[in-house]
């Protein structure tokens, strides 16, 4: 309701406010008439969407909307951070793995202290939907503290992960910083296949 107000301050209305007592929004269009005195007024009403049964499987657009005003006005709404490009597997497709040796012969890892002050630069341009990413996310030591601070910023955040290393206490603190999603990759339906294709033979138990 807030935001609505906000929106139609935005347009130039006036004398907005919210009731409290009804949680209605008035506002006020002004006319554009040189002589409005003997003019009618116009009065429109909207209402905002409740949900007042079983909302499974409602799809808001909320996410739809801000995308557009964030394209119209140039905003980078998300983003990702690769946090680092080691993992637990060696999958033949990979081309971002790399060991911890050719991470050091490239260059260094990027720091915690270093992800929060890109992550405070990006939340000052209006970003606000983060993809954390690897390598292997859960595989970094810094990833549950870099995690929970970027969540007490104000980011929504997901997860790209291949699973093998989640396990009860990782979804225990999860379920306390609750991701917008993790997105799990599997790369097939048997031990065989994980062996084969991510030279991992425990892949696919581990994974699921």
């Amino acid at each position: 309701i807030k935001e609505l107000a906000n929106e139609l301050k935005g347009l130039g209305l006036q004398n907005v406010h919210i009731s409290d007592e009804s949680g209605y929004v008035f506002a006020t269009l002004p006319s554009n008439l040189e002589d409005d005195a003997n003019t009618k007024v116009v009065g429109f009403i909207s209402h905002v969407d409740t949900a007042d049964f079983n909302a499974h499987n409602v799809q808001p657009q909320i996410v739809e909307y801000l995308s557009r005003k964030a394209d119209a006005n140039r905003v980078p709404l998300s983003g990702a951070l690769e946090i680092s490009p080691i993992c637990n597997m060696d999958c033949k497709m990979c081309y971002v793995k790399m060991t911890k040796e050719q991470m050091n012969k490239a260059g260094r890892k990027t720091t915690f202290d270093e992800w929060i002050d890109l992550a405070k630069q990006a939340k000052e341009m209006g970003t606000l939907f983060l993809l954390i990413t690897g390598g292997e996310p859960f595989l970094d030591k810094d990833f549950k503290r870099l995690y929970i601070e970027l969540y007490n910023m104000g980011f929504i955040i997901s997860i790209n992960s291949n699973a093998t290393l989640i396990d009860e206490k990782q979804v225990e603190w999860l379920s306390k910083y609750k991701p917008r999603c993790v997105n799990v990759t599997l790369y097939g339906a048997s031990n065989e296949t994980y062996k084969e294709l991510c030279n991992n033979p425990k892949g696919f138990y581990q994974a699921t």
